[in-house]
């Protein structure tokens, strides 16, 4: 495992805080496979008869969620990358024309106070909108809040 790299398994499910009785390995897996019963389609209706669905197994996996140190925060990853974040930014003038243009007539120091009195405002304006899209990072606070209220209950896992 690479240095700084630590490994946390987060439970599989939590049961509520009025549960008396914790939730079994059964318990879990009965209510996982009903999940998956709710959504088979059994077969249609009375006129278009098709075979139904069989579910032919169920798996636990573990799905990898990344934690990467950013400043002073910390950045929550989807390790699939089927979450992503749109970040969108005002575009500021480019700076190369400017420093291109400031290098033309910088040879007379009244032809550089002219050109930069003209150009007092360069940066004030944006020339346009950006995007980006951040494959992986989830932003949904929701989701943020219920993954931080897991950790009380994660383990650290050697391998």
């Amino acid at each position: 495992m690479p240095e700084g790299v630590s490994r946390f398994l987060l439970p599989f499910s939590l049961p509520s805080e009025e549960r008396r009785i914790p939730i079994s390995n059964s318990m879990e897996l009965a209510a996982i496979f009903c999940l998956a019963e709710i959504n088979r389609e059994k077969g249609g209706g009375l006129i278009s008869k098709k075979a139904p669905e069989e579910i032919m197994f169920i798996s636990k996996v573990y799905y990898p969620l990344w934690l990467v140190p950013w400043g002073r925060r910390t950045l929550l990853f989807d390790g699939f990358g089927l979450m992503s974040h749109k970040i969108s930014f005002d575009v500021l003038p480019d700076a190369g024309v400017f420093v291109r243009e400031i290098k033309g007539g910088s040879n007379k120091f009244e032809v550089y106070l002219a050109f930069l009195s003209h150009n007092l405002n360069y940066f004030k304006g944006f020339t346009g909108k950006g995007e980006k899209v951040i494959k992986g990072l989830i932003m949904d606070s929701s989701f943020i809040k219920d993954f931080l209220s897991l950790f009380s209950n994660g383990r650290y896992v050697k391998s």
